[in-house]
């Protein structure tokens, strides 16, 4: 109860807090996994096992291993917006890739190593000790030290990645749902009872049939977002007629019906092909979306930012400017140096 309270008060305190700690926990990890490299390696060698020349049971297919792991960033994958618009990016770059590099770096080169270095963590401990969690392996190993140590990083490990991967996602879902009478602070206390009284760890056992059903969920909402941003609007948006209760985007109802099948068919299809689930989904739902956006949702809902013919008035940042609302209840597309001072402390809030 003390471990969740600590993580929804470091959360709440804003990114800032959340960036900080993430900081001061990478290295702590980092160095205590390599630590737990060398002892699992030790404890192979004792059993007359080299962990880069074993071949043991081939149960598990690295393609399926691949998407597994796709499934288990899916929930950050289609809630990052929330975090990768803290990124500083150039004003006016146009290049794609220019004005994604810290993007790129992060998801490209930084999550990737990490990720296949833990897996390799896990793996030496199976080859090790037949488990493949080092964490049982090690407290039946060590002690003292070695308890303190295996310790320091789970609590890292768990506060830093929580945080960013589970906490600030649900409570936004949690904000948007219920603004304004639903605060940040009090969607994360919400998030926070949920997530713990839904027991997590009782799913350790099943974790792969989790996440292949997990990651067939909200793959499809991966493919429907990339489909419509980047294939439809071509990155240009109305964001005014985002905060129009009766614009453009309201569609049926406020309910735009491509969306909700798109996300039926993505799903389905990544259902019935399980182990591949991620890619399934996310390609079925991507097609259809768009499909159904050109031959039916758009005929009867007009965008305006596809009918300009994808007017550089719908962009922002990548022409030097920012959306803000004003003093006088408006969005305007301002530079850097023209945003009010209100504007900014209302956007640090």
């Amino acid at each position: 109860m003390l471990f969740a309270v600590v993580q929804i008060v470091n959360t709440a305190l804003g990114i800032r807090a959340v960036e900080l700690l993430a900081s001061i926990a990478a290295p702590c990890i980092v160095a205590i996994s390599v630590w737990m490299y060398f002892t699992l390696n030790v404890l192979a060698e004792t059993n007359g096992v080299n962990i880069w020349t074993f071949v043991g049971d081939q149960q598990v297919v690295p393609l399926a291993l691949f998407f597994a792991n796709m499934a288990f960033w899916s929930a950050l994958a289609v809630d990052i917006p929330n975090l990768t618009r803290f990124l500083r990016t150039p004003g006016g770059q146009r290049s794609f890739f220019a004005r994604n590099r810290n993007v790129f770096v992060a998801q490209f080169l930084a999550l990737p190593a990490t990720q296949a270095w833990v897996a390799l963590i896990g793996g030496v401990s199976f080859i090790a000790a037949g488990d493949w969690n080092p964490v049982t392996v090690i407290q039946g190993q060590g002690g003292g030290f070695t308890m303190v140590a295996l310790l320091a990083m789970v609590i890292l490990a768990q506060w830093s990645t929580n945080n960013a991967a589970n906490l600030i996602p649900a409570a936004l879902t949690f904000v948007n749902a219920g603004a304004p009478r639903i605060s940040y602070p009090v969607a994360l206390v919400i998030a926070g009872i949920i997530g713990t009284a839904s027991m997590p760890w009782l799913i350790l056992n099943n974790l792969f049939t989790f996440l292949s059903y997990y990651g067939a969920v909200l793959s499809a909402v991966g493919g429907i977002m990339v489909a419509d941003y980047y294939i439809l609007r071509h990155r240009r948006l109305n964001v005014p007629a985002l905060y129009d209760p009766a614009g453009q985007f309201r569609f049926f109802n406020g309910f735009n019906p491509a969306g909700i099948i798109a996300w039926l068919a993505g799903g389905a299809m990544a259902l019935i092909f399980l182990e591949y689930a991620y890619a399934v989904g996310f390609i079925t739902a991507l097609v259809v979306y768009v499909i159904l956006m050109k031959t039916w949702i758009l005929r009867h809902y007009p965008q305006e930012e596809l009918d300009s013919n994808f007017d550089d008035r719908f962009l922002a940042t990548s022409v030097g400017l920012n959306w803000v609302y004003t003093e006088q209840k408006r969005f305007e597309r301002l530079t850097a140096d023209d945003i009010p001072a209100s504007a900014l402390k209302r956007e640090d809030r």
